[in-house]
């Protein structure tokens, strides 16, 4: 499970095939953190052996509060036998302009 997108770095390298993983996703009472890396593509987050994955271009967290943990990750939604921590996190994370736009990204 992962999303797909165009990135540009922060040294202004268009990365057109950028892979983002969830590193983790922990829920509390009523927020909840997801961490996630962003890869240059999908081989450079290479699932075969922790020496030839590739450094992520970009790293960061963010915190899902208010209404949008009503929606994504309230005990009612994950209650849900289709619905796993992880799974919304993507969810959510392609509904996010910023910090990377992840609105068009494409489930992979």
């Amino acid at each position: 499970m992962a999303l797909q997108t165009s990135y540009a770095d922060v040294f202004g390298t268009t990365h057109g095939s950028a892979y983002l993983k969830v590193d983790s996703v922990t829920v509390y009472d009523d927020s909840a953190a997801i961490s996630f890396s962003v890869y240059k593509d999908s081989s450079a987050r290479s699932k075969g052996n922790a020496s030839s994955q590739k450094r992520a271009v970009y790293s960061s967290s963010v915190n899902v509060t208010d209404s949008a943990f009503t929606t994504y990750f309230a005990d009612g939604v994950l209650d849900d036998d289709t619905k796993s921590p992880l799974g919304q996190a993507y969810t959510y994370l392609k509904t996010l302009s910023s910090p990377i736009d992840l609105r068009s990204a494409s489930d992979v």
